[in-house]
């Protein structure tokens, strides 16, 4: 239950003080506080500890440590490094900060057993205190006014979640355990995300495609613009064991201004800000995906040196639903908008982020698959799982949760069905004899007409068919649409034999789009209709016009045909 207390004594460890002669330390101060004074970089351990009280009120402090990341060549993170004071410290990749009140930052370094939490005081430039915990800890937050952190443990080795847990740092080190993760959510080795937020007190959970908001039950939108730690596999496709029956649908749109239709949206090009050479070659690779794919009038992507489009590679991201992203994108119409990749070797709850260009090994992320997911975000599409449904890898693109390899859909490289429906929806088609994406099924109307009076020389009868989109606030832009390029039937019955079989002519297409039109001269009395004919790459409705009867002799035209006579021949 929330508010369960299990209370356990991590191991705390003094701050070394060394015996230095009196004259010796006042130079060794003189140099440490001297402006310019630089020094190379050390370990955290080698960070002097604390002494003494400090005055209140104390005297501005910097936000937070100059924290930068440290990459290798290849983009893999080797770790990181900050200043405090005139010192240069570096840390590992496993490595994390968070800025407290009164002037303090918590820097930790997880270990395979644990973690380690150091307590360093930014105006003072030195360690405050520090505590080993055996949890994986992610997420910290301040709490009691700073007197205490709270973290999201994780029980190394397993991974399993541990729930909320407080300890101080600065004091005696007794761990409690404030809340433990909501009933059923899933142990070790399965995918799962969890955010603590700055505010409030209770997390948000993510599990493959579900959400829990604090202990709730009830699905929530995991932002639309970050993918958390993704699983081995996708789980199971509708129809598998195990797996919710679901209807196709369009993928949700994810609510924000639209960029405007046909429009190409720049971006600068990746090698500008940093990124490796075989991330500017997915990200190219990518933007040809989402230009071939996409079936609709959305905006394509381009390069272009003064745009304020921007692919960053980098293990800083904001605060929110991108916190526990393998990868972001936000954006700021009309003005901005930006996707951070987060770089190779990070660690994350669930375990390191591999990309698979780097490293091809199972179990890791093709980044190319990944920046078109964020691709589809910024021309707004958003995550199934939002709308409380599962769709098929083969579907779409936008899941919550990235497969990895080899599971279904982790290679997949253009936008799915679903995803095109949205766009198709948001957009339009690109021309009236654009295929509507299967994942959609707007209605459509086909109308007959036929000349009331035929060629005085042939007696030929004109048959004329029109083919649209209803006009319905349903489909979108696909509302109202003609649609050409389709195969429409023109079928012909006796009147008076209605179980005789429908004679078939192919009606060609005219150069207005959505006309159709065939000439005959009718050699009988008889009914027409004209029908669409199902195309399995087209998502359209099939449908029937209204019949049209004809009498032969003298090309009566009518519904039904005055035909005179007792019998009605």
């Amino acid at each position: 239950m929330p508010g369960a207390r299990r209370s356990i004594t991590p191991r705390t460890f003094p701050i070394p003080r060394r015996a230095v002669p009196a004259a010796l330390l006042a130079v060794l101060s003189f140099v440490a506080s001297a402006p310019g004074a630089a020094r190379p970089p050390g370990p955290l351990e080698a960070v002097p500890p604390c002494a003494g009280r400090i005055e209140q009120p104390r005297p501005v402090d910097p936000a937070a440590l100059p924290w930068s990341e440290r990459l290798d060549r290849n983009g893999v993170l080797l770790g990181y490094s900050f200043r405090l004071g005139s010192r240069t410290v570096r840390v590992g990749p496993d490595a994390f900060t968070a800025s407290l009140p009164r002037g303090r930052s918590l820097v930790g370094v997880r270990r395979p057993d644990g973690t380690t939490l150091h307590l360093l005081d930014r105006v003072r430039r030195c360690r405050v205190g520090g505590v080993s915990v055996p949890h994986l800890v992610h997420g910290v937050r301040a709490a009691g006014g700073g007197t205490r952190i709270e973290y999201l443990a994780v029980e190394a080795g397993t991974r399993a979640e541990l729930g909320i847990w407080s300890v101080d740092p600065a004091g005696p080190g007794v761990l409690s355990r404030i809340a433990p993760p909501p009933a059923g959510f899933p142990g070790g080795g399965e995918p799962r995300s969890a955010q603590l937020p700055g505010g409030g007190s209770d997390p948000g959970w993510c599990a493959g495609s579900g959400c829990l908001d604090g202990w709730g039950p009830e699905p929530i939108d995991g932002g639309g613009i970050a993918d958390p730690g993704a699983a081995p596999d996708a789980g199971p496709e509708p129809g598998e064991p195990g797996s919710p029956v679901v209807a196709l649908r369009p993928v949700p749109e994810w609510n924000g201004l639209r960029p405007p239709a046909g429009v190409p949206l720049g971006y600068r090009p990746p090698a500008a800000d940093g990124a490796p050479a075989w991330l500017r070659t997915a990200i190219d690779a990518a933007v040809e995906d989402a230009a071939r794919s996409r079936r609709s009038r959305a905006p394509v992507f381009r390069r272009d040196p003064e745009a304020n489009g921007v692919f960053r590679y980098t293990t800083i991201f904001p605060a929110g639903p991108c916190a526990d992203g393998i990868a972001c994108a936000t954006w700021s119409w009309p003005d901005t908008w930006q996707i951070r990749i987060r770089a190779h070797g990070f660690p994350f709850r669930w375990g390191t982020l591999r990309w698979c260009q780097v490293d091809p090994s199972d179990g890791c992320f093709d980044v190319e698959r990944v920046i078109l997911h964020e691709l589809g975000h910024i021309i707004g599409l958003g995550h199934p799982e939002s709308e409380g449904w599962s769709l098929p890898v083969r579907e779409t693109v936008m899941q919550h949760i990235t497969p990895a390899r080899p599971a279904p859909g982790s290679a997949m490289h253009a936008f799915g069905p679903c995803d095109v429906a949205t766009l198709q929806e948001r957009f339009d088609l690109p021309t009236a004899a654009g295929l509507v994406s299967t994942c959609n099924d707007p209605e459509t109307e086909l109308a007959l007409t036929v000349d009331e009076v035929p060629d005085a020389r042939t007696g030929t009868l004109t048959f004329r068919a029109s083919l649209r989109i209803v006009e319905d606030a349903r489909w979108g832009r696909l509302a109202g649409n003609r649609l050409a390029g389709r195969q429409v039937e023109l079928q012909r019955r006796p009147l008076d034999d209605p179980a005789a079989r429908w004679s078939v002519f192919w009606m060609r297409e005219e150069p207005t789009a959505g006309r159709y039109s065939l000439a005959l001269v009718p050699d009988r009395t008889a009914e027409y209709r004209a029908v669409l004919r199902r195309d399995p790459e087209d998502g359209i409705r099939p449908v029937t016009s209204d019949r049209v009867v004809v009498r032969g002799p003298d090309g009566c035209v009518a519904a039904p045909c005055p035909l005179g006579g007792e019998d009605g021949r």
